[in-house]
């Protein structure tokens, strides 16, 4: 890990002191906003330079190296990422602002999401492969290397943007954010709660199991 924190040191404080500076710029807007016409500016600087300095402190951004080192060490490993910016909201991760209990919350979508993506894309890459070798030099056969070059050329979240924005947003078929549909409960609904889970999951899950056309053409390298 101290090795990576070397390597990578330029570009990790980089992005501290874009998030400082983005953080504050937030803020200032949010003052201003707050003022309704009258804005004391010194007040407004007394305070964004206040919180800025926060900020600068608790990421350990004025110490030495070696002090700034195990500051930014610790947060990580105490899951200490602080809060989001002024103003920025996640309102479907809940009512906070806490970057570590959004991420709690968005880390046990993101598994569900692409464990069932990955357990899609091994089952039906395995019928195809076994139809292909079924059918060998047939134009089924043939054809499934052809898909799998231009599905590999074509990058998961331009496809998964074309979905969202085609079947959500212009058909209307499918929800275009979320987890399930707001109110419902696993324990009070577990059926309709099972049902919006998969409704909502398609999409997202869509662009990761058409990866399954790659799966023949590779066992056949492989082999």
């Amino acid at each position: 890990m101290s090795i990576l924190y070397a390597f990578y040191y330029p570009i990790v404080q980089k992005l501290y002191w874009d998030f400082v500076n983005y953080s504050a710029s937030q803020l200032r807007t949010q003052l201003i906003r707050q003022a309704h016409g009258t804005v004391n500016v010194t007040y407004v600087n007394q305070l964004v330079n206040r919180y800025r300095e926060s900020l600068i402190s608790a990421y350990g951004l004025n110490k030495p190296v070696m002090v700034k080192y195990a500051v930014q060490m610790w947060n990580l490993l105490t899951l200490h990422f602080g809060v989001t910016p002024p103003g920025v909201e996640y309102p479907n991760y809940g009512q906070t602002n806490n970057i570590a209990a959004i991420i709690a919350v968005a880390l046990p979508r993101t598994i569900i999401l692409f464990t069932t993506g990955t357990v899609i894309v091994i089952v039906v890459g395995i019928l195809l492969g076994v139809l292909a070798a079924r059918y060998q030099g047939s134009a089924y056969d043939k054809s499934i290397p052809i898909i799998a070059v231009i599905h590999s050329s074509l990058p998961t979240w331009w496809i998964g943007f074309l979905l969202i924005a085609g079947l959500a947003y212009g058909m209307h078929w499918f929800p275009p954010n979320g987890m399930v549909a707001p109110g419902l409960t696993f324990s009070k609904e577990p059926l309709r709660y099972v049902a919006s889970l998969l409704d909502h999951m398609t999409l997202p899950a869509s662009p990761t199991s058409s990866g399954a056309s790659r799966w023949p053409p590779q066992r056949r390298t492989s082999s």
